[in-house]
């Protein structure tokens, strides 16, 4: 018997940014639990170091969890597995929300996003960041996540910008 269900289409959105950090430093951001800390989320968020766990490497797993700085501290834990890691040039992983309207405990995996991240060396100085994301989010959390990304790229270069 066929499956009645509809097709789940794919969707993706990407961000490209340039921040002046040579990339093997921008790599490390994003690899390294400290580094990762002081940027990871958006404006508004942080995330303590406590929550961040990292193996580098394919198949290793990874978790972050970002605290809301307002009064309610709504905290939104992120966690998923490197699929490909070819430093300083590539990252990938998958990237799970449990907030996800997709998700499912039973199977985490419904619910994974997979992210792309390529790091172009400018003059030895700068990095480009190529970012995409491709799942299944619904149509309205495309724009929201991609403002979202811009926001933790924001702090990613403030980060960079201290260090």
């Amino acid at each position: 018997m066929a499956d009645a269900s509809p097709a789940r289409k794919q969707k993706e959105f990407g961000v490209t940014r340039i921040v002046d950090a040579p990339r093997e430093r921008v790599f490390e951001a994003w690899t390294d639990p400290d580094q990762l800390a002081k940027w990871w989320g958006p404006a508004g968020f942080s995330t303590p170091r406590s929550s961040v766990s990292i193996d580098a490497r394919p198949g290793g797993k990874w978790t972050a969890t970002m605290k809301s700085d307002g009064e309610d501290g709504t905290e939104v834990p992120f966690y998923g597995v490197y699929e490909e890691l070819e430093a300083p040039a590539v990252l990938s992983f998958t990237l799970i929300d449990e907030n996800h309207a997709e998700f499912d405990p039973d199977d985490p995996e419904k619910g994974a996003e997979r992210v792309r991240v390529v790091f172009n060396d400018k003059d030895g100085e700068k990095t480009e960041i190529v970012f995409r994301q491709v799942g299944y989010l619904p149509d309205d959390q495309i724009e929201p996540s991609r403002q979202g990304w811009v926001s933790f790229f924001d702090c990613l270069a403030d980060h960079l910008a201290k260090s």
